[in-house]
């Protein structure tokens, strides 16, 4: 479904970064996610997730269309599945299981057990099973945590001169994100030095061609001496 680099894909992770853009995110019911960190603004929208991650932007959101008895049907490959049964990971066949892997540690991550499948996700590894297209889904049900205890907020009393002062939190979130600069200018510098790399040899490649045309037109053309 388009989702195979996502997967395979591995980047630096900078855990106080994220954890600033999660204290400061605004109350939205849409799916446009606005928030800052250190003073920079940030809105993350759909469209900005599938160009980042390179998957498509397409398919379904929500999970009303397919009920829980057809996901279990699918997920456990059985026709006849008992509407009680309180289904684990070790129920389901391997290849459900696999699939149910990448759902709760990359697609939909989350915290605690993972051998439990919830609701939703069983009708994502069934929407896989069978081939439907799905796109990250815009809402999340489980219970979320406060993002007040992470708070970085400055407080609104009076200052002074040990609160206007950065936190160590603040210092080291600066730190990462000057980290993660320099690792995107080493990128860059990368590509370019491969660019350059490329043109030289594409130069390289032109002499070469041109002495094999010069080469082939004197053996066509053998040049005899003059005889005076």
């Amino acid at each position: 479904m388009g989702w195979f680099d996502y997967i395979c894909s591995s980047h630096i992770i900078y855990p106080r970064l994220v954890k600033l853009f999660y204290a400061n995110l605004e109350s939205s019911t849409s799916c446009i996610s606005n928030s800052f960190v250190l003073g920079t603004p940030i809105s993350i929208t759909p469209d900005l997730v599938a160009e980042t991650l390179g998957i498509p932007n397409e398919g379904i959101t929500h999970f009303n269309d397919i009920s829980k008895m057809e996901a279990l049907g699918i997920c456990l490959e059985q026709p006849n599945v008992n509407p009680l049964m309180n289904v684990t990971s070790s129920h389901l066949p391997i290849a459900s299981r696999i699939i149910l892997l990448l759902v709760t540690n990359t697609f939909l991550p989350k915290e605690g057990s993972h051998t439990l499948p919830s609701e939703r996700d069983l009708k994502f590894v069934a929407c896989v099973k069978n081939g439907t297209p799905i796109n990250l889904p815009y809402d999340d049900d489980d219970d979320e945590d406060d993002p007040q205890q992470f708070e970085m907020r400055p407080s609104a009393g009076p200052s002074s001169s040990s609160s206007s002062r950065p936190s160590m939190e603040s210092l080291l979130a600066r730190m990462d994100l000057a980290q993660a600069d320099i690792e995107y200018l080493k990128g860059q510098m990368n590509q370019f030095s491969e660019g350059q790399a490329n043109i030289l040899q594409g130069q390289a490649d032109l002499r070469q061609g041109q002495a094999n045309i010069i080469q082939m037109l004197q053996n066509a053309f053998p040049q005899h001496p003059s005889p005076f």
